[in-house]
């Protein structure tokens, strides 16, 4: 007899066991984590003492953008509200991603520094250098249905006297760009968005060369 409770003890305990395993909900997966890509620049840039240099400060950036959030919205449904992936993110904020990756493009017309850099060359005789101030005004994943989306990027650039903190504007561009997505998901944003930076960047090397200080 105590064999069979024993027996029927184990077999309720199996049960028990088993049944809380079943309630406990497994633990969510880490977000994916995007950056924009390696930049396929097709020529260096130019070097020597005569290139043309260009002080790219960091970009600026408000509210959600300001961030490593992926932002996108439902056009169909609600275009003015902002939502953000679950379970994709960026490797870095957003707008440190934008500026590298433009840094990079913008690296096969113009030798670029940073402020840091900048403020310690000595500076040759020729033209002056070019000082860009950048803000990061939309950086998003648009669907106009559950199937279809496209990347869109605007920034406002700002062509600011060379080594100067402050002082008026020399020159104000808005770039906007849209880029279709091959897939109607995060991973198809980040190509869009990546190749919409890549316009901007090509977009941002024709108005300096046509600059008031070029």
């Amino acid at each position: 007899m105590s064999r069979r409770l024993a027996r029927a003890g184990g077999w309720l305990m199996a049960a028990v066991l088993l049944t809380g395993c079943a309630g406990v909900a497994p633990r969510p997966s880490r977000p994916l984590q995007y950056d924009l890509g390696l930049s396929a620049v097709a020529a260096p840039g130019p070097t020597g003492p005569t290139a043309r240099v260009l002080v790219l400060a960091q970009m600026d950036a408000a509210g959600a953008l300001d961030g490593p959030r992926m932002l996108y919205r439902l056009n169909y449904h609600d275009p003015r509200e902002l939502r953000a992936y679950a379970q994709a993110r960026w490797s870095a904020p957003a707008p440190e991603l934008v500026r590298q990756r433009l840094a990079e493009r913008l690296g096969a017309n113009f030798t670029v520094l940073g402020p840091a850099d900048a403020a310690v060359r000595i500076r040759p005789a020729g033209p002056p250098d070019l000082a860009l101030r950048l803000e990061l005004l939309e950086f998003a994943q648009h669907f106009d249905g559950p199937a279809a989306s496209f990347g869109r990027l605007r920034l406002r650039a700002t062509l600011i006297p060379s080594g100067a903190n402050g002082g008026h504007p020399l020159a104000q561009q808005v770039v906007s760009i849209e880029r279709a997505a091959p897939s109607a998901d995060a991973a198809g944003g980040v190509k869009a968005l990546a190749e919409a930076v890549d316009a901007a960047a090509a977009q941002l090397a024709d108005w300096l060369a046509k600059s008031p200080v070029s």
